[in-house]
């Protein structure tokens, strides 16, 4: 958060991740205590500080498991790498939603009390319909990282486990056309089919985002 007020989403990095986390904690202000409030905020923190890939591969070696071979099967090797991407990009998401809920006016939740609306009534007319551009937002952040880092997939499996490759990537397709084995040209035209496809569905999301979006 800026001195103006503005929020600048970046993708997580090293650096990143400590000052987010700094932030995230600094800014939110919950209207009461809570005794979840005792481990929410740690397994917030955690998430988001600490590499997803190293976590699942420390925890397949400090407790080996026999079976299923989670890295080594196609149908188990995709749902780890969903698992691992899943915890790298929930706390950004938080991140998004708390700034969010922190941006809804005053004004609107005294008048849907005044209205009766509580609990999930409220909810469903008036927080979800002002979250769903930023969640919007939030998916397409989530798409634009997943699709164009190639760390947690090549980290995991490599592209295989072979001879499925059920998690090769563009991105892991291309590193081992122009870089493995020295095809620069291939490689570099592989990477930018990424372009066109980010730029449709970025968008068509941002359309979407912008036609619901509640005024």
């Amino acid at each position: 958060m800026s001195a103006t007020g503005t929020c600048t989403l970046r993708k997580p990095g090293a650096r990143n991740r400590v000052r987010v986390a700094v932030e995230a904690v600094a800014q939110a202000r919950p209207r009461g205590r809570r005794w979840t409030d005792v481990f929410e905020r740690p397994a917030f923190l955690a998430s988001l500080l600490i590499s997803p890939a190293v976590v699942f591969i420390a925890a397949l070696v400090a407790a080996p498991l026999t079976a299923p071979h989670f890295l080594a099967t196609a149908k188990w090797a995709m749902a780890s790498v969903i698992a691992v991407h899943a915890w790298r990009l929930i706390p950004f998401a938080v991140v998004i939603f708390l700034a969010g809920l922190a941006s809804i006016p005053k004004e609107v939740d005294d008048a849907a009390a005044i209205d009766g609306a509580t609990g999930l009534r409220k909810f469903a007319s008036v927080t979800l319909p002002l979250q769903l551009p930023i969640a919007t937002v939030a998916l397409l952040f989530g798409i634009v990282f997943t699709a164009t880092d190639m760390a947690v997939v090549y980290i995991l499996t490599q592209g295989g486990p072979p001879p499925s490759f059920s998690t090769e990537m563009i991105t892991t397709w291309s590193y081992k056309t122009g870089v493995e084995s020295g095809s620069l040209g291939p490689g570099a035209a592989i990477s930018l089919a990424l372009l066109p496809v980010l730029a449709i569905v970025s968008i068509a999301m941002l359309v979407f985002a912008r036609r619901r979006e509640v005024t």
